[in-house]
């Protein structure tokens, strides 16, 4: 999905500033003004992006708290704050909101492109301004890459900002002033620029202390013979007084691309569909899409034989063997997720359709044998390694270029802690996230058949889903022949702990599609079906 812009604020607040510009510390004299900052303007604009999560939450305050200021040559500072986030249930979370000051009310402008990002007018003495979100201005970014290219460190807030440059990123060209564009991508977690077409600048938003697994991963795929995906160019991140860092921004090199693999696939697919449905032939071989996800599958299989070719001396990379408590720690996982999702869709909102209530009806009445077939899937014994991996692999994860794709987004699941991105596991953990892609992606482009009023709908629901079950065989036969590595053993292209990490994908699907996309919720619950099922049916005759 684009990552659109959120509708501009109905009123912007007038902030007074002296001195500097905090702009919290300077309305100290009026804690009307600072109570309409922490509980209306901030809340207002943050729950209004995409990448505030989840879309059920509700804030009962914003608090902004300054980490610091970036410089910028003859203007106005950069305002580097964190907003702490408290939901009405109790939780706390972080974003990061770099601000930029704007003299003059031009953007005030209907058709200013910032006019969805200002935060709120401003006052000086005589002069006026603007405040705005400076993650979607264009110095900012430009700012940011400079500062990665020419400091090492610069002062913060209880805490260092550390900046990181790659060769690459150093003998860059930066002495005429680079186009800054919007990046339309489905990223909940950032907010991606583009300069120049040459840099992707991924700034981030929720904010988890610890290393992030994007910056990480970037180093380590520079050191390796994985070029396909985008060159790591620079980072920028905080750290504080122990130590610890959290990631600010990240810095890849750009590449030329299509689209996404999700956006791709499914356009293709649905031309395809319609195609066979129009001319009434077709041999079930959907040429382009799965060509592509052949690339996929022997890409992938590329980067984890890289992963897994990782320096036995990097304990943060080096491969280990899967052990028993890892097959129940994995098998626990399974089924806490499931006991989640089963009570969610036994009082499942109203914002379900038909078809979802159906669907969770009778998931509800498989509940036992759902159970006992997740403890089915583990195997009984542990073979094999775990080691690093994407984490958060799926169609949109991908860039297609020309005929090949590139690998993208390492920074894993934005909602979960930064350890957990960063845990080794099988890659058959990859795998299954990735076929999960291709359920999604065939059951997506059936919708759009239905919504356009196709007929014979039965008929291309059974070439989608066969082209489902096509494109995930292809997947694998191109990942095992990639990967080359058969004394690893064939259960990482596929077998032994797949079936366990899908379903444990399935159920996570749920939980999120419930809250966040319940148009799509039919999918997972489908799939979940397809999983216990054939348990559920007729004993088969002796005979």
């Amino acid at each position: 999905m684009p990552d659109l812009a959120p509708e501009s604020l109905p009123e912007l607040e007038t902030l007074i500033l002296s001195e500097g510009w905090n702009i919290v510390d300077s309305q100290r004299g009026d804690s009307a003004r600072i109570d309409r900052i922490v509980h209306d303007l901030l809340p207002t604009y943050i729950a209004r992006q995409r990448w505030f999560g989840p879309k059920d939450a509700v804030i009962a305050s914003a608090t902004p708290e300054r980490i610091g200021e970036l410089p910028q040559a003859g203007r106005e500072n950069f305002l580097l704050l964190a907003a702490k986030i408290m939901l009405e249930d109790g939780a706390a979370q972080r974003y990061f909101l770099p601000i930029a000051l704007s003299w003059g009310e031009e953007d005030l402008r209907h058709d200013s492109p910032l006019l969805p990002y200002l935060l709120a007018k401003i006052r000086r003495g005589p002069r006026a301004g603007l405040v705005f979100d400076a993650a979607h201005g264009e110095t900012f970014p430009r700012a940011l890459l400079h500062a990665m290219r020419e400091h090492e460190t610069l002062p913060a807030v209880e805490g260092t900002f550390r900046f990181d440059a790659s060769d690459a990123l150093r003998a860059l060209d930066l002495s005429e002033e680079l186009e800054v564009r919007r990046v339309e991508t489905g990223e909940h977690a950032h907010t991606t620029r583009t300069l120049d077409d040459r840099v992707n600048l991924k700034i981030s938003r929720r904010l988890r202390s610890g290393m992030d697994p994007g910056i990480e991963m970037g180093r380590f795929l520079s050191k390796t013979d994985f070029t396909n995906s985008p060159p790591y160019l620079g980072a920028f991140e905080y750290v504080d007084a122990g130590g610890t860092p959290t990631a600010l921004a990240v810095a890849f090199e750009h590449v030329r691309n299509q689209g996404d693999g999700w956006t791709v696939v499914v356009n293709a697919l649905d031309r395809e569909l319609e195609d066979v449905a129009l001319s009434g032939e077709g041999n079930g071989g959907l040429p382009y899409s799965l060509s592509l996800v052949e690339t996929i599958g022997a890409r992938t299989g590329e980067l984890h034989r890289a992963l897994a070719n990782a320096d036995p001396s990097d304990p943060d990379f080096a491969p280990e063997p899967v052990t028993d408590a890892d097959l129940e720690d994995w098998r626990a996982r399974a089924v806490a997720r499931a006991e989640q999702a089963f009570a969610y869709i036994e009082t499942l909102p109203d914002t379900a359709d038909a078809e979802a209530q159906e669907l969770a009806a009778k998931l509800l009445t498989l509940r036992s044998a759902m159970l006992k077939r997740i403890d089915t899937l583990v195997p009984t014994n542990a073979r094999g390694n775990k080691i690093r991996l994407h984490n958060d692999y799926h169609l949109a994860k991908v860039l297609v270029s020309a005929n090949d794709i590139y690998i993208v987004g390492f920074e894993g699941e934005p909602d979960q802690p930064v350890d957990e991105r960063r845990q080794k596991a099988p890659p058959s953990r990859d795998i299954a996230t990735m076929l999960r892609s291709f359920d999604y992606a065939a059951r997506t482009a059936v919708d759009r058949q239905k919504q356009r009023g196709a007929s014979q709908l039965d008929e291309i629901e059974t070439r989608a889903l066969n082209w489902r079950s096509l494109a995930e065989r292809r997947f694998l036969r191109a990942y095992g022949m990639a990967r080359d590595d058969s004394a690893s053993g064939s259960h990482l292209a596929g077998g032994e702990l797949l079936p366990l990490f899908l379903a444990d994908k399935l159920f996570q699907e749920i939980l999120y599609e419930g809250v966040n996309r319940p148009v799509v919720l039919p999918i997972p619950l489908r799939a979940a079906l397809e999983l216990v099922e054939p348990l559920d049916g007729p004993p088969e005759d002796d005979d």
